[in-house]
């Protein structure tokens, strides 16, 4: 007897509406960060804070490296 067919199938669902919200936090990264008024320190390194964090990024760690 094949063990794999007695197996119930993994629902999926979640891990889909996991996806759609990430999804629509990168598409609307831009509006928090133009949102923050000029030399606003305090706001603007909360945003960074949470953007970084929907990132799974370091706050200190640059977003891309020259070379």
């Amino acid at each position: 007897m094949d063990s794999s067919a007695a197996a119930p199938l993994a629902d999926t669902f979640e891990m889909m509406m996991v996806h759609r919200v990430f999804r629509r936090e990168f598409r609307r990264d831009p509006e928090p960060t133009r949102a923050v008024a000029a030399g606003d320190r305090r706001r603007a390194r909360i945003v960074g804070a949470t953007l970084s964090d929907i990132r799974g990024r370091p706050t200190c760690e640059p977003t891309s490296r020259a070379r």
